[in-house]
């Protein structure tokens, strides 16, 4: 199992997609402590909870900054910071919902630094 930590001096990868801040599936992961496939499972199994406008999906096999090119996955989900804190929820893990409150200061942040 993977751990990390906001503290650690790592940056998550988070970026502007179609206009909203997002943070692909695999930081999500990664800093949740969790396998990019728990969080593809925990969003499908209660996709009906995630409103279109908070979650978006992209093809893996394109290449872009912000997809991996080791990523096995046909899809890689982006998630808002909404959409984020949700499945912190969803995921049920401590290390999920400690990461996720220093990710949504994060999400303040880059809000504020991209208003100015």
């Amino acid at each position: 199992m993977m751990h990390a930590s906001l503290n650690s001096g790592s940056i998550p990868d988070i970026f502007l997609y179609q206009g909203r801040m997002v943070i692909p599936d695999y930081e999500l992961a990664h800093y949740y402590g969790v396998q990019t496939d728990r969080i593809h499972r925990a969003f499908r199994a209660h996709e009906d909870l995630f409103p279109g406008n908070i979650v978006f999906s992209i093809d893996s096999k394109k290449k872009t900054p912000h997809t991996k090119d080791c990523n096995s996955r046909k899809e890689t989900l982006l998630f808002t910071e909404q959409s984020a804190a949700l499945l912190a929820g969803l995921i049920k893990s401590s290390q999920a919902v400690k990461a996720n409150m220093r990710l949504m200061r994060v999400f303040r942040l880059l809000d504020y630094i991209t208003a100015v």
